[in-house]
Formats: structure tokens, C-alpha cells, sequence
């Protein structure tokens, strides 16, 4: 290692550790309004604030392949894509606050050796026991907090739920009696969001306690019962129901819709607990170990272990289809997986296992540590995996149901990026904070819309796992899986070393950032020589998705200044050989309504998994479609090398159909076929190419402006080649970059020697 990278690493903050706190020494804090760390204020801030990933849902269905974004949960509709900081002052002595983070810093190396594992994906299973132990005392913390502005809300309701001295003293005999099974409750990720959204609740509470609140404060009673039973402690307390059911996160639910109650009790007494709730009453189980089915006590519905067999990748998680927090969109009703279900994820999760432990069985390790609960979701109608998760909720994600282990196994490489991300955020500042720029949105390649600052880091690393995923099964794999994995490792390295590139560059990154990133670029220089040894035809087809999605971005959110398009209309129409060259003014306008732009990228792999062999006309995929719904014949044109028709058809679509992106993407990628094979028979075609392919929406823009004057649209190809200047075909379109959010109200400059 050279001397500056060294110097480099020294400056790296370590992470602040909060591993020796016990729960007793944080439930008995004083109450201190002033003078709280600011470290500390930031860390529960961003607990708080719940940052989240999401990959797919709400993005019209079914949004194919990987996508993700560093988000506020509770950013306002209206907001939407303004993203801010706020401050969240806790309730914490600042004697206290500064101590953990001075105390603890020998677990955590000083010379940041954990920060540039984790930066590298280098980390094992020992540092990911130590973020947990982190993340414990950030709930430690949260906890706290909850119960004395809980105690605050109700200080004059102190007949009612919840009892916050009773919870206090429950937690405290519980920990005493059994350490590891309170940290088990409370670390549960169900439990995480339960108190992000709480708190958040109580911060923002502006007089008496909401129905809502009211119910998540009840929640409150369900947690300590979990804790208590799994820790032998005797105990009687009454549960909230909600929906009908008590909750004990990490046990199961009991069913008590036919009691039409709001409230039970539990008692434990004697031998064993019960529940009780108006005239019944049953026994309760007080360990998580999968019970025989002939053994499960009526209406209970204990938690689903997933466990695989010890070694590498040794998993046990909850999948967690009951728990009212079980997803960060807030609380649902329970929806119970059927036993069928709950054994393909039993299988799915061993295939992943197994996969995971032959690829990387370090990172398999480590990856089974940091996982305790799953929320499946049913299969998207594209079979391509839709995850979640969240700064609240480390060890914990949401994903569709995979159609196989290895899709499985890249999913969750990819939420543990974002966890690790999210653990290493919550004690370095990487970047600037507080309110994203509003004149500062970015393109992510993993998205439908721009996104900030946050955003682009996030999905950067996160990618990064993922395309290091590929690449190490390409070099295990054969077959339909390999091809798989060589077309995501195109792709993906190209999206994702774009976007570093864009990431490194921006002024807002902090010394730790720009250390960090320096880190995760040496992942990124090792891909070379793999991308390399993808064939020709499935390198192609990655290139095209690449192109289309870039393509497709602009189309929905990039429009030209319209003097400067009037200007190109009227020239194309006075018949000047050649427009002068000139700046193209180009703003983002935010199209609400995108649909899900990988959806092409989807239907590429599916062509390229499809045959091991280019253009190969009884590919049964190109002839009927698979999952995504039949192929366009300019697209199947394409593929099965009929270059002609495919610009044939695809010329014809634009002109009938101009304002539909997609004819747009297909008559470019025909028309780079073409130019590629025989790059001198149609004149005018590389300089066509280079406009289509990197301002398409200037060219549609103009295109529009013509024909409202001659009622005629121009022949695509031969507009886009009178405003682009001839260039080499096989250039990508660049990232697309602008400097405001709203129309006119200012402008990048886009120009036609861009590159």
C-alpha cells in the first residue's frame, strides 16, 4: 500500500462503539434537554429518520432487476423529491452521551481497519457481530427515549396502557435473567421499526396521542412480553390486539379475532404462560424453535424459522409474514404464508445458502449473522426478485418471491450492502448533510427518477456487491445460469462504474467520503478482466439494455428549451445544409408516470440466457415471450440479426407513435446494429447514431415541432443526422446530468460533442 493511501486511512474516523451499554444503565438515565452530544443527536436522528432501499415496489408494478434509494420515510407527499434532514433532539444526559463513543473505540480499530473492510467488502462475520453490538445500543438508546417521552404523553393517563414503570422493571429483570434473549426481541427488525416509527410519532406529537400513535405505544407492552417469556422471567401483563391478534415479535401471534376484544393478559406464574382474553385461555410456547405441527397450541401462529445446515452460510431467520412491522411501509394485518409457501422459501434459502457459501464462504458468514427476518412478498408477474430495507432495521428486508436460489442470493447480497451502509453512515459523515439540493438530482441506473446525493451513494456500494456477486459465479456456473450472470455482470459494472465516477466527482463528499469511495473503486478496478471474457452476442445485449435505459430516462424527464428547439425546427425547414453547432439548453421535468425502465433490461437477459448462441431463431423466448409478455417484431427483428426490417419497423413506429419512448429505443439500437455491420450503407447513420443515442429528446422535440408546421413528421433518421455530427457508434451515451428540477427554471448544457 503507497504512503498517501496510508495517510489516507489514518484520517478515516473509526466507528463509534456503544457494545458495552446495558440495557439498565440506559432505561436509568436522567431526563437532560440540554447539552446532548451532537454525535449522539445524529445517530438517533438517522434512526429516527429511517432511511430505506427500495427495489421495485411501487414502481408500477412490477419493476424488474435491482433498484434502490437512500429515502426519508416520512418526506411528505408534496416533497416528494426533496429530501431533508431533520434535527431530533434526544432526551439523553449529555454526561452519558459522549462516554460510549470515548470508552469504546479500542473494540473498533483505531487505524479504521473495520471502515476499509467494510468499504472493500472485506468484512467477515466478527465485524458484522460488532455493528449488531453497535446497533444494540443505538435500540438501547431509542428504547430510552421512547419510555420517557412516552411518560411524558401520559402523565396524566397513568391507569392506562402502557405502564412505563412496569415495562421499565420487566426489561430490567428479563436482562438480568438472560442477556442475549432481551438483545434477541430488541434487535428483531420488526422491533426496529416499530420504534423509528414511534418515535417519530412522539417527536412530531402535537397534543394528546393519536388512534395510531395510541396503538404503537400499546406495541410497546407486546415487545417487553416477548422479551420476558423468551428470557423465563414470570411476569403478568396485559397485550394489546391489534387486528385481532397479540403480537409477541420473534415468537408468533396468537389468534383472537373471536373474542372481539382489544386487550388480553398474559400470566406467568406457574409452570408455564397463558394468554387470556374474556373466557379463554391458552398456553403459550416460550421458545422460538420450530414446534411440530401436531404440537402447535390452537390460534397460535408461531414465527417461521428458515434455518440451513450449519457451516458457511449457516442461516436462521424469521420469515416474518404476521408482525405488524414487519415492513417499512408501517403496520399491516397479518398475512399468514401457507405451508406450501413456507417450504419453497425453506428451499429457496437453502439453494442461496449453498450458492453463497461456494462463491465467497467469508462473505457467506458474515451475511448469515447480520440476517434474522424476512418479509416475503408473492412473486412479481416478471419473476424478478422486488426488495426493501432500512436504517431502522439492520438484519431485516422485504423481497418477493425469488423464482430460484441464485436470484435469491443476489437479493440479499444486496440489502446487506445497504446494511452495512447504513451501519457505517449511522457513525461517519460521508457526504453533506442536511437538505438534498433540490438543484442537485441525479441518474442512478437502478432507478426510475432522479435521485439525491444519498441515493447515488447508496446504490453505488450496494451495486457494487452485486456485480462482484456475478462475477464470482461466472467463473462457477455453465450453462443458462452463466449467461445469466455474464449478461448482469455487463451490465451492472458498466451502470455501476459510470455512477462512481459520478459519485467520486461531487463537491460534497467528506474527507471520510472521498476516503471511503477511493476504497470501493479499488472493488470496482478488479472487474476488467471478467467483463472482458463475456461473449460478444451477451456483451451486446448488455450494452443495448444499457443504452435503452439511458435512453428511456432522458425521453420521460429531460426536455429541451423550446426556443432552442424552434430554432432547430425553423433551420431543418429553411433547408440549411446543417444546423450551426450550438449549446442545447436541456432541464429536468419529472414525469410522474414513468413506468418501470428495466423492464427492457429484463427482456434482454431473458434473450441472452435464452441461447448460447447469437441471433438463433428457435430460441423458444424469441419466438413467445417469457414472463414479461410477448417481444416487439422490431425488437425480434433485431435479435434474429434482421437488420433491415428491424429499422423498417422501428422507423415506421416513431413515425406513427412518436411520443412513445420505447419506438424511440428500438429504432436506435437497430440503427447501431446496422452501423456496426455495415457501417457505410445507409449515409448519414453514425452521425444519426450519436444524436439518437445521446440527446434523444432533442431529436423527438424537433421531430414534433416540424410536424406541427407541415403536418408531416420528418424521417427520423435523417433529422437526427442532420443535428448530430458523425462519431464512433459504440460510445454509451452519457449519465444524464442536470442543474434544476423544474422547467424553465434553469437549464444544463447539453451539446452534440458531448461524450
Amino acid at each position: 500500500m503507497d504512503n498517501s493511501r496510508q495517510n489516507r486511512n489514518r484520517q478515516t474516523p473509526a466507528l463509534p462503539d456503544l457494545a458495552r451499554l446495558s440495557l439498565e444503565e440506559a432505561l436509568s438515565l436522567e431526563q437532560n434537554h440540554a447539552g446532548s452530544s451532537p454525535a449522539l443527536a445524529r445517530l438517533l436522528g438517522r434512526f429516527v429518520r429511517a432511511d430505506q432501499t427500495v427495489s421495485g415496489f411501487g414502481e408500477g408494478g412490477d419493476s424488474p432487476d435491482y433498484s434502490s434509494v437512500s429515502d426519508t420515510s416520512w418526506t411528505p407527499p408534496s416533497a416528494r423529491y426533496r429530501f431533508t434532514t431533520t434535527a431530533y433532539p434526544p432526551l439523553i444526559d449529555s454526561a452519558f452521551a459522549a462516554d460510549p463513543f470515548q470508552r469504546g473505540t479500542e473494540s473498533i480499530a483505531r487505524n479504521a481497519a473495520d471502515i476499509q473492510a467494510l468499504a472493500k467488502g472485506q468484512d467477515d462475520r466478527h465485524l458484522i457481530k460488532r455493528l449488531r453490538a453497535q446497533q444494540r445500543g443505538v435500540r438501547l438508546l431509542a428504547l430510552r427515549d421512547i419510555l420517557d417521552r412516552t411518560t411524558m404523553v401520559m402523565a396524566e393517563r397513568a391507569d392506562t396502557m402502557p405502564s412505563i414503570q412496569q415495562v421499565r422493571s420487566l426489561l430490567v429483570q428479563a436482562d438480568h435473567a438472560n442477556p442475549q434473549a432481551v438483545t434477541t426481541v430488541l434487535l428483531h427488525p420488526s422491533v426496529g421499526r416499530w420504534m423509528s416509527r414511534t418515535l417519530r410519532a412522539l417527536y412530531s406529537l402535537p397534543d394528546e396521542p393519536s388512534s395510531p400513535l395510541s396503538a404503537d405505544l400499546l406495541h410497546l407492552h407486546a415487545v417487553v412480553a416477548a422479551a420476558a417469556l423468551r428470557s423465563g422471567v414470570r411476569f403478568n401483563l396485559a397485550l394489546p390486539l391489534r387486528d385481532g391478534y397479540a403480537f409477541l415479535p420473534t415468537l408468533g401471534a396468537v389468534d383472537l379475532r373471536s373474542s372481539k376484544a382489544i386487550t388480553a393478559r398474559i400470566h406467568w406464574e406457574h409452570d408455564s404462560p397463558t394468554i387470556t382474553c374474556g373466557h379463554t385461555t391458552l398456553q403459550l410456547p416460550t421458545s422460538a424453535e420450530n414446534i411440530p405441527a401436531e404440537n402447535i397450541p390452537p390460534a397460535w401462529h408461531p414465527a417461521h424459522r428458515v434455518q440451513t445446515p450449519v457451516g458457511p452460510g449457516h442461516f436462521d431467520f424469521v420469515l416474518d409474514d404476521m408482525d405488524p412491522h414487519r415492513e417499512t411501509s408501517g403496520p399491516l394485518a397479518p398475512s399468514p404464508l401457507s405451508q406450501a409457501d413456507a417450504m419453497n422459501w425453506a428451499r429457496l434459502t437453502r439453494d442461496a445458502a449453498n450458492l453463497l457459501a461456494r462463491v465467497d464462504p467469508q462473505q457467506a458468514e458474515a451475511l448469515a449473522v447480520a440476517l434474522k427476518a424476512l418479509t416475503p412478498r408473492p412473486a412479481s408477474r416478471s419473476e424478478v426478485v422486488s426488495s426493501a430495507s432500512s436504517s431502522d432495521s439492520f438484519g431485516g428486508l422485504v423481497a418477493s418471491t425469488p423464482p430460484d436460489g441464485v436470484e435469491l442470493a443476489a437479493t440479499l447480497i444486496h440489502e446487506f450492502q445497504h446494511m452495512k451502509l447504513n451501519a457505517v453512515l449511522d457513525c461517519i459523515q460521508l457526504h453533506n448533510e442536511g437538505n438534498d439540493l433540490p438543484n442537485e438530482p441525479y441518474y442512478a441506473p437502478w432507478r426510475d427518477d432522479p435521485r439525491p446525493l444519498s441515493g447515488l451513494f447508496h446504490g453505488v456500494f450496494a451495486f457494487i456487491g452485486v456485480v462482484e456477486f456475478w462475477r464470482k459465479i461466472t467463473l462457477i456456473a455453465e450453462g443458462a445460469t452463466l449467461r445469466r450472470a455474464q449478461f448482469q455482470l455487463h451490465y451492472w459494472s458498466t451502470q455501476t462504474r459510470d455512477a462512481f465516477t459520478e459519485l467520486r466527482s461531487s463537491p460534497r463528499l467528506t474527507e471520510a467520503g472521498r476516503n471511503f469511495t477511493a476504497l470501493m473503486g479499488d472493488t470496482i478496478t478488479t472487474w476488467t478482466d471478467s467483463v472482458l471474457a463475456v461473449p460478444d452476442h451477451v456483451a451486446t445485449l448488455a450494452t443495448e439494455a444499457v443504452v435503452a435505459h439511458r435512453m428511456h430516462w432522458r425521453l420521460h424527464h429531460l426536455r429541451p428549451e423550446a426556443g432552442a428547439v424552434t430554432a432547430l425546427a425553423e433551420a431543418w425547414l429553411s433547408g440549411v445544409p446543417h444546423p450551426s453547432r450550438r449549446r442545447m439548453p436541456v432541464a429536468l421535468r419529472l414525469d410522474p408516470d414513468v413506468p418501470s425502465l428495466n423492464a427492457y433490461t429484463t427482456l434482454l437477459c431473458q434473450a441472452a440466457t435464452a441461447s448460447s448462441e447469437p441471433d438463433n431463431t428457435r430460441t423458444p423466448f424469441l419466438e413467445a415471450g417469457a414472463g414479461v409478455g410477448r417481444m416487439d417484431p422490431a425488437d425480434l427483428a433485431r435479435l434474429h440479426g434482421s437488420l433491415d426490417e428491424a429499422l423498417h419497423l422501428s422507423s415506421e413506429q416513431v413515425t406513427r407513435r412518436p411520443k412513445r419512448h420505447e419506438t424511440w429505443v428500438r429504432l436506435t439500437l437497430a440503427l447501431r446494429r446496422h452501423c456496426t455491420i455495415t457501417p457505410t450503407k445507409t449515409p448519414g447513420a453514425q452521425a444519426a447514431v450519436r444524436t439518437l443515442t445521446h440527446h434523444p429528446e432533442v431529436v423527438r422535440a424537433v421531430q414534433a415541432q416540424v410536424a406541427t408546421v407541415t403536418a408531416t413528421p420528418p424521417d427520423p433518421i435523417t433529422l437526427a443526422a442532420w443535428i448530430g455530427p458523425e462519431d464512433d457508434t459504440t460510445r454509451l451515451p452519457d449519465l444524464p446530468r442536470m442543474d434544476c428540477t423544474h422547467g424553465d427554471e434553469g437549464h444544463r448544457e447539453a451539446t452534440d460533442d458531448t461524450q
